[in-house]
């Protein structure tokens, strides 16, 4: 956990809505920012509480609504109460979800004492330290099952959509889904309750909702209506079948030990963690739960060669980079020429078939090319016995300069 210092901004109606509490330090563009949102969501839920999570100017705002008193006519009094973040300094990835609702303001807090009840500080939770949390919170609640893969799938491709749900709910259950997500995804994450706001990922609306006055976007139903329900991507079924049906949480913690090296591929960013899904499966079996490493020995070396361009152009370039030196040290260790062949020839395919760019290429040129000219050296001493050991380091060599060459800067395929 990371002690962070809260801000907090109060809106009600006292003669009028207005803001009648800022902390000091808010910046003006926040403060205005913040003051229109919450104009906005002030009178749409008609008392009923909801959760709202954005982005401004750099800080993390959540927001809550709930009935608040009456006013001095006697009308149902609403307040928003926003408790601002500023996360940007933060080395460890953070839970953007994890602020629990004990920070916010309750109803029976007086004005006077308002500035007395804010919390100062917040010991905010790693998105580590809250995957069991969320996993347990999904499994407990049997309807989320109906549209976790689906829902994950929407957060996972970035697009604009409606979850038709009570708000708390569907609130909490976004919250859930999301920290199954790299935390370069989930930093975008923006759920807004009641009304579509301009650059909300997720808006929150009432199940009796008529979509016909929003724009355009995927509509998903909570409790699940099968005429709503999106399909869901490579990625969230892998996520929704160790969760769900194998109820497998240390292969969870292990996926999101995976994601903390996640870095944004120049090319379709969204769509790379259904590539790294694939690899995930192909090389599961050779994957150590209880301590959380890759068994890189002679029955998996070739699937995890073969997977080093996919998890490259997945996202994961420190994750294939380790997996790259653990193969290699292996194949110069061993002295069997048909398994060095072999591994190198899916490599060497591998490379073939992925659409590298000259950007691409070039990471992997860094790290594929001392590995190589390491390798072809020692290789030549290796003295022949036989037919096959010939044609084997026959195969190696055309491979090896076969590597070389389709790393080369004029073999740019983008």
């Amino acid at each position: 956990m990371v002690r962070l210092e809260l801000k907090h901004h109060v809106y009600t109606s006292i003669e009028g809505y207005q803001s009648i509490f800022a902390s000091k330090g808010l910046p003006r563009e926040v403060l205005e920012s913040v003051e229109e949102t919450s104009r906005l969501l002030y009178p749409r839920l008609h008392g009923r509480v909801s959760r709202s999570l954005y982005s401004v100017c750099g800080f993390l705002c959540h927001s809550k609504v709930f009935r608040y008193g009456m006013d001095h006519v006697g009308r149902p009094r609403t307040c928003v109460h926003n408790i601002l973040v500023d996360l940007s300094m933060q080395e460890e990835a953070l839970d953007p979800c994890g602020l629990c609702p004990e920070a916010f303001l309750t109803p029976d807090v007086p004005e006077g004492d308002i500035s007395y009840e804010l919390a100062e500080g917040f010991n905010w939770p790693s998105a580590k330290e809250t995957l069991h949390a969320h996993a347990q919170a999904l499994l407990a609640s049997q309807e989320s099952q109906q549209v976790f893969a689906a829902l994950l799938s929407m957060l996972q491709y970035g697009q604009a959509w409606f979850l038709r749900a009570p708000s708390l709910e569907g609130f909490e259950l976004v919250a859930h889904a999301a920290a199954f997500l790299p935390s370069a995804v989930r930093g975008r994450l923006a759920i807004v309750s009641g009304l579509q706001l301009h650059g909300s990922q997720v808006t929150i609306l009432p199940n009796n909702t008529d979509m016909s006055g929003f724009e355009r976007g995927w509509v998903l139903d909570f409790p699940a209506d099968p005429a709503n329900t999106p399909g869901c991507s490579e990625y969230a079924s892998l996520i929704d079948e160790y969760l769900y049906h194998r109820r497998d949480l240390a292969t969870l913690r292990l996926i999101h030990d995976f994601l903390s090296t996640f870095e944004e591929p120049e090319r379709d960013p969204l769509l790379a963690l259904d590539r790294f899904a694939k690899v995930f499966r192909a090389t599961e079996r050779y994957i150590d739960r209880e301590y959380g490493g890759l068994q890189i020995d002679a029955h998996s070396l070739e699937s995890f060669l073969a997977a080093v361009p996919a998890l490259h152009l997945a996202g994961f370039p420190r994750l294939a980079e380790s997996v790259l030196d653990a193969c290699f040290a292996h194949l110069n260790q061993s002295k069997d020429l048909r398994k060095i062949s072999l591994g190198l020839h899916l490599l060497r395919c591998s490379l073939e078939a992925e659409p590298l760019s000259a950007r691409e290429l070039q990471t992997l040129r860094r790290m594929i090319q001392p590995k190589i000219y390491e390798l072809m050296a020692p290789k030549k001493t290796i003295r022949i016995r036989g037919v096959e050991d010939l044609t084997n380091k026959s195969n190696i060599a055309s491979d090896l300069k076969a590597i070389v060459a389709l790393l080369s800067p004029t073999e740019s395929r983008a």
